[in-house]
Parts: structure tokens; C-alpha cells; sequence
């Protein structure tokens, strides 16, 4: 089908995309001789100066302040992002912060990053594997962030609210140009407060976050079992993107198969919430012009225990003159197994969308709170199109294989129970082999 709608979704995947710096500085060259690691060059950076890292994979305890903790440079590879690596060593840190800067640091201290992409350390199993962003003004162009895993365990540190995937910031003005976000997450067994885990692949609190023409695919949030107390313990927001305070620009971007939910053999977790795209208590939210696709929120499959809402965009606030705005988005295939398969809204300031396109996001595409402000169209499942049970547009062998793995008792609106009598079986296999071939959306 033909969407017939002035969306435009850039997403720069492979292509390499340079910009030179506005400030004049010099360049230090890592590694080398006078800077053999990239962190002796970083912190011996001074304003204006560009440090250029050369092709390779490098594994470093990285620090990115400047001479004296308040200079503002560039950090740049060389060629594609796949050329220039960074591995933070195991119980090393990467911290990009202006914190020593005075009060008006969040300012004062601007950091680029281009051309580079980010991986997880050796061992991808200890907690805060990725970047900590705070008190600083920092802009990544053209970067990847790949399979930046974290996970927490019963007794370990922090907190669940420090909890995070590849990206965290806080008090901060960000900015991501032509990135790239791939299979990077965050899992919590811990049943003790505040055991919640927020933003598989960034989480900002207190920031003013910006995310242009980048792709999300395949992050997630996974959290256990709650303890049945009255308060919510166990949370998974933000599959992709969690923010709280400050304000939201989403643009340009694609979402697919980004996820929020629980362990597997765990069957009750408190919330999951915003497959994609979590937002709370924001003062500001935009998010126009974006692909959303195959994004969930689920509890697990053979669990009647339905906690998900927004399988594509949760947003949440208290007051009412938070704004919050969807314009121009194309939402397909997104779940969540108790409502708002799209998007849902929440709270004292109604979630205002407009000029959206939705279309066979289960089990309702829009629920909660909010304001349909014109030229919203909403199109029911395609029965050829409900057997791509991936949302990759074809249905094939993949789909084939996501059934028979899911085969067994089916939650009410379960995508793979594509006959809904109840069961994920030999009945379903059946309907999708015989819809194989191109799902044109």
C-alpha cells in the first residue's frame, strides 16, 4: 500500500558524513608519539583544537575534559565511523562533562564528536558500559553506538534509576545528527526499590535532547518480576529513548524493533512502557516526521499479565502546561498488549497529534490521554501484512521462524496468533506460509 503523505525520514546508514570545525585550533593526532592514547590527547586539548583519532580499534579508560576539565573541542575519526572504534576497558569509564566549569558550565563547554562508533568493553556485562554525558553542550555527527549492553544483577550497583544503555546525560544540551543506535540495552533482576531501567539507548534527565535524522534498531529494556508490593518495583521504559525534564526533539528518524519487557521466565513485571520512545514531566516534546516501526511493549508471550503501553511513543506528565506533539509520523505494525500500539498519552496535558499515519498497531493504536488536532489516518491490519509478524515489510522464512517460537498459549491481540482463536500454532504457520512474498508499506 501507498502512503500517500509528506513524510521524509532520512537515515544516513553507511554513507561517511564529515564536518569541519567553526573554531580554529590545532590537531592532535591519537594515538601517537607525542599522544600515545586517545585520553592523553583529550586532555591535553585546549579551546578550538581538533583530536583526530586514526583507523583502528581502540580500547582505552577515555576522558573527554580538556587541559584543565573546561575546554571545548572536537573528537573526530577518520573516514567512516566503522574505520575509528572505541571500547571503554573493563571498569574504565567514558565521562563527557564540563563539571568543574561553574555555575553556567551546561554552556560554557561545548564538545563535537564525528565519525566514530562506540562498542561495548570485553566483557559487556558490567553496568554503565557506555557514555556519561553531564554539565556540557555536545553534539555526535555521523557516530555509531552498537551492542553497548548492561546488565544489573541482586546487590549490585546503582540504583535502578542510574540504570541505563549505551547513553546517559543529564544537565545537558544534546545533540545527535546521522546516528546510528544498534542493539544496544539494559537488563534488571533486581526486586528492591526503584528497580527501574530507563532507555536502551540514551537516557537524559534534566537535558535538552535533540535526535535528527538517526536510526534506532533493536535496543531494549528488559526488567523481572515485581515483588507485589503496592508501589511499582519493576519498570522497563524507553525501549530506545527515555527522558524526564527538559525538552524533546525527535526529527527525521526511524524506530524499528526497539523493545520493552521482561526477562525470560519472569512473567509480572509493574510497567512496561514506550517500545521506542518514553517521555515524562517534559516541558517541551516534538517528535515529526519519523518512521515507527515494529517497536513493543510485552509482557512475555504465554503471560496473561498485560502491562504494555506504548508499543511505539509513551508520554506522561503532570502539568498542564507541558506540551507534548506528534506531527507528521508514520506508525506501522507497533504493539503493545494493553493499549496504544502506537502511541500512548498520559496525564494533565493532552498528548496533540496531528497529520499522522497509523496502521495496523495493535491492540489499539492510540489510547490515553489526548488531542486529535486533524489529518490523522488510521488504517486496520492488512490480513497479508498481519502475517509479517517482524514488520521487516516481507513476509518469509524470519516470520515463519518468530511463529513456531512463539508457539503455545497467546495473550489477547498477540501478533502471532494471526487467526486469534487463542493458540500460536500450526494454524498460524499455515497463514503466514501462505502469504509469503513483499509486505509493500
Amino acid at each position: 500500500m501507498k502512503i500517500n503523505q509528506a513524510v521524509r525520514y532520512t537515515v544516513l546508514m553507511a554513507a561517511g558524513f564529515m564536518t569541519a570545525s567553526s573554531a580554529m585550533g590545532a590537531e592532535l593526532v591519537a594515538p601517537s608519539e607525542q599522544y600515545p592514547t586517545i585520553r592523553s590527547a583529550m586532555t591535553s586539548a585546549e579551546d578550538g583544537d581538533v583530536v583526530t583519532v586514526l583507523p583502528g580499534v581502540h580500547v582505552e579508560d577515555f576522558w573527554m575534559t580538556g587541559s584543565d576539565g573546561c575546554r571545548s573541542f572536537t573528537l573526530r575519526g577518520t573516514g567512516h565511523p566503522s574505520q575509528t572504534v572505541l571500547k571503554r576497558i573493563d571498569n574504565g569509564r567514558f565521562p563527557v562533562s564540563g563539571s568543574v566549569c561553574g555555575e553556567d558550565r551546561r554552556d560554557s563547554v561545548r564538545y563535537t564528536i564525528e565519525n566514530l562508533t562506540f562498542e561495548a568493553n570485553a566483557s559487556g556485562s558490567r553496568f554503565m558500559d557506555g557514555l556519561t554525558i553531564s554539565h556540557c553542550t555536545v553534539t555526535f555527527r555521523n557516530c555509531d553506538f552498537r551492542n553497548i549492553t548492561s546488565h544489573y544483577f541482586e546487590n549490585q550497583r546503582p540504583h535502578g534509576h542510574d540504570s541505563v544503555g549505551a547513553i546517559k546525560i543529564h544537565n545537558c544540551n544534546a545533540r545527535f545528527e546521522y546516528c546510528n543506535f544498534v542493539g544496544n540495552g539494559v537488563t534488571y533482576t533486581r526486586q528492591t526499590y526503584l528497580s527501574s531501567i530507563q532507555g536502551g539507548a540514551i537516557r537524559s534527565f534534566d537535558s535538552d535532547l535533540e535526535i535528527i535524522s538517526s536510526a534506532f534498531q533493536g535496543n531494549y529494556v528488559r526488567t523481572t518480576d515485581g515483588n507485589g508490593a503496592q508501589a511499582a518495583t519493576t519498570a522497563a521504559l524507553g525501549g530506545a529513548v527515555y527522558a524526564r525534564k527538559g525538552s524533546l526533539l525527535i526529527q527525521d528518524s526511524h524506530f524499528q524493533a526497539n523493545s520493552v519487557g521482561n526477562l525470560v521466565g519472569t512473567t509480572r513485571p509493574d510497567q512496561l512502557r514506550g517500545g521506542a520512545v518514553y517521555t515524562e514531566s517534559m516541558d517541551l516534546v516534538k517528535i515529526r516526521n519519523n518512521m515507527f516501526r515494529g517497536n513493543r511493549a510485552e509482557s512475555a508471550t504465554s503471560s496473561k499479565w498485560n502491562v504494555g503501553m506504548g508499543g511505539a511513543v509513551f508520554i506522561t506528565n503532570s502539568d498542564a502546561d507541558e506540551a507534548a506533539y506528534t506531527v507528521g509520523n508514520v506508525f506501522i505494525q507497533n504493539h503493545a498488549d494493553h493499549g496504544g500500539g502506537a502511541v500512548y498519552g498520559e496525564g494533565a496535558a493532552l498528548l496533540k497529534a496531528s497529520g499522522d499515519y497509523y496502521e495496523c498497531n495493535t491492540v489499539t493504536q492510540v489510547s490515553g490521554s489526548w488531542l486529535d488536532r486533524g489529518g490523522n489516518i488510521f488504517v486496520e491490519c492488512d490480513p497479508i501484512c498481519m502475517a509479517d509478524v517482524n514488520a521487516d515489510g516481507s513476509v518469509d522464512k524470519a516470520d515463519l521462524i518468530e511463529v513456531i517460537s512463539h508457539f503455545g498459549p497467546a495473550k489477547e491481540g498477540s501478533p502471532y496468533d494471526l487467526n486469534g482463536d487463542g493458540s500460536v500454532d500450526y494454524n498460524d504457520f499455515i497463514l503466514v506460509l501462505s502469504t509469503l512474498g513483499d509486505c509493500d508499506k
